[in-house]
């Protein structure tokens, strides 16, 4: 990205009210600046949204559980801008997975349910879940089942 895009992008952030640093700027590389201010909202959106529920509980929120490769197949990092980041390319945004961040919080099956050990998601937690996915099949391909 040249730093004519860049400054432009860093602009059309900061008239949007949403901080981009050099990671979001990175991360937009290849794409134009409307993408890449669709990429770094749907980041706050995770970020300010998403990433607490996924961070509350202590040693029983879903980052601490999910923090080696011994616990599970997924594994976060602690950081909302590369958790995001892997979220998004391993497909856990789309609701058809079976595997999916959605379909692990709403199963049925307490045995199959997320948070293993904690207690469920609420309503609420799910809508924001489901509005946040919705935002990302609209500025990401999400790979089909």
């Amino acid at each position: 990205m040249s730093h004519f895009t860049c400054a432009i992008l860093m602009s059309l952030a900061s008239i949007a009210g949403v901080a981009v640093g050099e990671d979001i700027a990175l991360a937009a590389k290849d794409t134009t600046a409307s993408e890449a201010l669709g990429k770094a909202k749907l980041l706050k959106q995770f970020t300010e949204s998403v990433y607490p529920m996924l961070t509350r509980g202590g040693d029983k929120s879903c980052v601490s559980c999910h923090n080696s490769p011994e616990t599970s197949s997924l594994v976060l990092v602690g950081n909302p801008t590369d958790d995001y980041q892997l979220l998004l390319e391993n497909n856990y945004f789309n609701p058809r997975q079976p595997d999916s961040l959605l379909a692990r919080v709403t199963h049925k099956k307490a045995s199959v349910r997320m948070p293993e050990d904690g207690k469920p998601w609420s309503q609420r937690d799910i809508q924001i879940l489901r509005s946040f996915i919705a935002e990302v099949k609209g500025h990401e391909k999400l790979d089909p089942l």
